[in-house]
C-alpha cells in the first residue's frame, strides 16, 4: 500500500482470505488492509464490507471504536445518513 499498488495489494489479501485459516485478529488486520486499500482506489462499498468484517473479527475494544468510526466516516460520504449515525454511535 506504501508504494502505491493497491490493485496487487487487494489481490494478494485475497488469496490470503481464502485459505480461511486467519481468525481473530489477523482475520482483522487482512481486512483493515484490503479497508484501506479499497478506500485509496475509491470503492467504498468494498472498503465498508472488509471494515466490518475486521470489527466483527477483533477482540480489542479501541480498534472496535476506530473501525466504527471509520465506517461512520465512510457511510457519511455515502450520505446514508442513518448508518453512518449508528456507526458513530458504536464509538461512544
Amino acid at each position: 500500500i506504501r508504494i502505491d499498488n493497491d490493485e496487487i495489494e487487494i489481490k494478494n489479501n485475497k488469496k490470503l482470505l481464502e485459505d480461511k485459516k486467519s481468525s481473530g485478529e489477523d482475520l482483522a488486520d487482512k481486512n483493515d488492509m484490503m479497508t484501506k486499500a479499497y478506500m485509496n482506489i475509491q470503492a467504498k462499498d468494498s472498503a465498508i464490507a472488509a471494515l466490518k468484517i475486521a470489527k466483527e473479527a477483533t477482540q480489542v475494544n479501541e480498534e472496535k471504536a476506530r473501525y466504527s468510526f471509520i465506517l461512520g466516516q465512510l457511510y457519511e460520504a455515502m450520505n446514508y445518513q442513518d448508518s453512518a449515525f449508528v456507526a458513530f454511535q458504536d464509538v461512544i
